[in-house]
C-alpha cells in the first residue's frame, strides 16, 4: 500500500522549474524516483559485491552450455535496499578477456585482472522503502578496469531494465561510474539515465524523466509529464542509499 502523503492539492509551480503539476503529484513522482534509484543502487552495489551462494540455492552451474553462465535464487530475507523477499540472479563474469568458468567465486577484491566485465541479471520481489512491493527485472553490466594489478578499479555501471513499483511501472536505461559500487561515489557528469514512469495516481500523464549524477552529493530528475507539464527536482544520494 502506498503511503499516505499529507500534501496540500494546489495547483502551482512548486519550484522554479517543476511546472503544471500538483504538489500531491509532486511527491509522488519524488516518491517514484526515490524508490526506482534505491532499487537501481542496491542492485548496482550487489552486482559488484556479489552475494554469498549456498550449494543448494544454485538453480543452474556455470558450465559450456549456458557459456559459462551462473544461475542461483536468492532465498527469502531481509536485504538492504530491496526489501524483504526473494529473487534469482544470473551471472557471466570476463575477466582480462577471458571468460570465468567459476563466476560464483569471482571477487573484485581478489582478482588480479586489469579489465573485468561482470553482468548480473537480477530478479526479485521485495518490498520498497516506502511501503510499495517492487517486482525488479534489471540487467546490470559492470566494466571495471585499472592500470595495474595495485591499483583500485574504475567502474562504469550499465543498468537496463523496469521495476515495477505496486501499480506503477518505471523503465530505466544508464550509466554510472565511480571507484566501485555506488555507495564509493559516483564521479560528477560520470553518466545518466533515462526512462519514464507511469504512475497511475498522476493524473498529468506519464514522467519521461532524464536522471543526470551531478556530483557526490546530489543527482536530480527532470522531464516532460504528459503534454503540458514539467518536472525537475534535486534528490540527494542520502536519501537513496
Amino acid at each position: 500500500m502506498r503511503r499516505l502523503l499529507l500534501v496540500p492539492l494546489l495547483l502551482a509551480a512548486c519550484s522554479r522549474s517543476t511546472s503544471g503539476l500538483f504538489r500531491i503529484e509532486v511527491a509522488f513522482l519524488e516518491e517514484d524516483v526515490v524508490d526506482l534509484v534505491t532499487v537501481v543502487f542496491q542492485g548496482a552495489e550487489n552486482a559488484f559485491v556479489g552475494d554469498a551462494v549456498e550449494e543448494a540455492d544454485v538453480v543452474e552451474p556455470a558450465g559450456p552450455g549456458n557459456a559459462f553462465t551462473a544461475t542461483y535464487d536468492l532465498p527469502e530475507r531481509a536485504r538492504t535496499g530491496l526489501g524483504f523477499g526473494s529473487g534469482r540472479v544470473a551471472l557471466r563474469v570476463t575477466a582480462d578477456g577471458a571468460v570465468d568458468e567459476e563466476p560464483l567465486s569471482f571477487s573484485f577484491a581478489t582478482t588480479t585482472a586489469l579489465a573485468v566485465v561482470r553482468r548480473s541479471a537480477l530478479r526479485y520481489g521485495g518490498e520498497a522503502r516506502l511501503e510499495r512491493i517492487p517486482d525488479v527485472d534489471l540487467v546490470f553490466t559492470l566494466t571495471a578496469t585499472r592500470a595495474s594489478a595495485a591499483d583500485p578499479f574504475l567502474v562504469e555501471t550499465f543498468v537496463e531494465g523496469d521495476v515495477l513499483l505496486g501499480i506503477t511501472f518505471p523503465e530505466i536505461r544508464g550509466r554510472f561510474g565511480g571507484p566501485g559500487r555506488p555507495r564509493d561515489g559516483i564521479g560528477p557528469g560520470c553518466g545518466d539515465a533515462e526512462g519514464c514512469i507511469d504512475d497511475p495516481e498522476v493524473e498529468a500523464g506519464r514522467f519521461d524523466f532524464d536522471l543526470d549524477w551531478i556530483n557526490g552529493e546530489r543527482f536530480r530528475a527532470e522531464g516532460e509529464v504528459g503534454r503540458c507539464c514539467f518536472f525537475r527536482e534535486t534528490f540527494l544520494y542520502g536519501d537513496v542509499l
